[in-house]
């Protein structure tokens, strides 16, 4: 039963698209959750930073990575920042 869902989206599509789900989600359910949607890259250290600090976020559930194989691997650099340093981008801003 969390109070509040911090969303962190850098496609502004996707981040719309999510939030509305939830909003009906929640509101068929009658869960009173407040859903917040930001842009943002999980690789940008102190955007993350930022977030956690100002929501005071408890909880996360970090699921960027990208999951198409054969298209990462066409794209390693892009993949590798994606997969890896957001990971230990969002790890670093949670110890803080």
């Amino acid at each position: 039963g969390p109070r509040r869902l911090v969303l962190v989206e850098m496609s502004e599509l996707a981040l719309y698209q999510i939030e509305r789900d939830l909003m009906t989600l929640a509101g068929r359910e009658r869960l009173a959750v407040d859903v917040v949607p930001l842009l943002g890259n999980a690789c940008h250290r102190s955007r993350m930073h930022e977030v956690l600090q100002s929501f005071g976020v408890q909880t996360i559930y970090h699921a960027a990575a990208y999951k198409h194989v054969p298209l990462v691997e066409h794209n390693i650099v892009e993949g590798a920042c994606n997969n890896v340093l957001s990971t230990l981008s969002t790890a670093e801003s949670a110890l803080e």
